[in-house]
């Protein structure tokens, strides 16, 4: 306070020099170092901005007229702030502030709207359409009073200028809703005109189809159902049930290149063109099939696994050999123990048949009715037998000499009477070795068959026991062999 009779000391503006009164701003007495024509207007604490405003247009100095939003490398941005008011604005007009009128908001990054005013649909830079509606007028369904989205990149006339709930169908004159499909989408088409492909399809049916467009509709002639995926060409009923093949199905339910190429079989064909059945045998150059037996399947055919006949001749047999054998069916000998091939022309082998000549009937062996010899076998089932059949065998028990013409027993066991086809006595006359008829002389009053035992007219078939010990029983009943006819008289 200045003294009484001292004069008060004057304060003179920093800028311009002239001298600075007591500023009346807005009611307020305010204490500034520069005049009222070049004080900043910014006002904090009671006391004026220290710094002096930019122009005598502008009552803002510059520090306050700056633009808030940072700038590049972690910097202020150097622009003044909207309309260059920084009471009102805190950024720049060309690049931080929403470009909505009097939005006082900062802009988001790479659009030019804040979140409040920028359409909510992604990717959108247009502002949103004002009041309740969140999309701008291009996002926003046409219906009146819909807020609901749309795509936004059709013409203002086309039906997708509306939402799904309010969408019209788009067939040219059909002025009916679209359909709603099960998953809650909605078509293109009225329930009328639209393509019911499964995957959700966007055409127009064609005409005459059951509820397709052309391009889905089945290219089987005469079929209007939908094809089965959408890079395909046929319905599921005409198409390859392969996985991801697309091509119509043949026969069964495989196209050509899926098909068992067998003739005949519809099965699926593996890589190699046949089924799991038709696989062809994994020995080189062979073109037969895997033997399949039951529900095992082998790797090779049934005569490389089992081999090939041996048989020899002119033609070598293929054919597969019986188990344990070298020879086919064919050529096996007919003795069902027997692993050796067969004579030509006889049902047994060389071992088997009756030495007689002509004769092709399976020779007997010791223990069996009327004699034979005992046949004995070795390794490889090849029996060594010997003997003769029924029909020339003698009937002597353990003898296996062949029996004379025209009659049942050997030289040494027929009677001595002439013509007599009994067996001579075994019992000790003095050597006689005529049979009991003719020893007591009685053979020539009972005439010439009166000691005759016919033999049935199927004789027996033979079982030939093994002369192995560890082996009891014989090798078969008599139905393993065929029949054996037998008549003395007509030999």
């Amino acid at each position: 306070m200045a003294l009484f009779g001292e004069k008060k000391q004057r304060t003179y503006c920093h800028r311009c020099g002239d001298r600075v009164k007591k500023l009346n701003y807005r009611g307020q007495i305010l204490r500034s170092k520069y005049c009222g024509r070049c004080f900043c207007k910014k006002i904090e604490d009671g006391r004026t901005c220290q710094w002096p405003r930019v122009n005598l247009v502008i009552p803002w100095c510059a520090e306050h007229l700056r633009c808030q939003a940072g700038g590049i490398d972690g910097g202020r941005c150097d622009r003044a702030v909207k309309e260059n008011n920084p009471e009102k604005y805190k950024f720049c007009a060309d690049t931080h502030n929403c470009a909505q009128s009097d939005c006082v908001y900062a802009r988001l990054p790479d659009r030019p709207y804040c979140a409040e005013h920028l359409c909510s649909s992604p990717g959108c830079r247009d502002p949103r359409r004002g009041g309740p509606y969140p999309f701008c007028l291009k996002h926003t369904c046409q219906h009146l009073y819909c807020t609901s989205v749309v795509p936004g990149d059709s013409d203002p006339s086309s039906p997708w200028r509306f939402c799904e709930t309010h969408r019209r169908c788009s067939r040219n004159g059909c002025s009916r809703r679209c359909h709603m499909r099960d998953s809650g989408s909605a078509a293109n088409f009225c329930g009328e005109h639209y393509c019911q492909w499964v995957d959700g399809c966007g055409e127009e049916r064609a005409a005459g189809a059951e509820g397709h467009w052309g391009r889905h509709r089945c290219k089987e002639a005469g079929c209007a159902r939908g094809i089965a995926a959408y890079e395909g060409w046929y319905c599921r009923e005409h198409e390859c049930d392969m996985m991801e093949c697309r091509y119509p199905k043949l026969v069964g339910d495989y196209c050509h290149s899926h098909t068992c190429q067998r003739r005949n079989c519809k099965k699926e064909a593996r890589m190699d063109g046949f089924c799991d059945n038709h696989q062809r045998c994994e020995v080189p150059g062979c073109k037969e099939d895997r033997l399949v037996e039951g529900m095992k399947k082998h790797d090779r055919c049934d005569r490389h696994r089992h081999g090939s006949c041996q048989a020899g001749g002119i033609r070598p047999c293929s054919n597969r050999v019986v188990e344990g054998t070298h020879y086919c069916e064919d050529h096996l000998c007919g003795f069902r123990l027997c692993g050796n091939a067969k004579l030509f022309g006889c049902s047994y082998c060389e071992a088997h048949k009756c030495p007689v000549a002509n004769c092709q009937e399976l020779r007997q062996s010791a223990g069996v009715a009327y004699g034979g010899r005992r046949m004995t076998t070795t390794m490889g089932f090849q029996p060594l037998v010997a003997g003769y059949c029924a029909q020339h065998s003698c009937r002597h028990g353990g003898c296996d000499s062949q029996a004379m013409r025209d009659q049942f027993f050997c030289a040494v066991h027929k009677c001595s009477t002439h013509g007599c086809m009994s067996e001579g006595t075994n019992s000790a006359r003095g050597g006689s070795a005529a049979c009991d008829a003719h020893y007591r002389g009685q053979g020539s009053s009972q005439g010439f068959f009166s000691h005759f035992q016919p033999l049935p007219q199927f004789a027996p078939r033979p079982a030939f026991p093994f002369a192995n010990d560890d082996f009891q029983g014989s090798f078969g009943s008599p139905d393993d062999f065929r029949p054996v006819g037998f008549d003395p008289l007509l030999r």
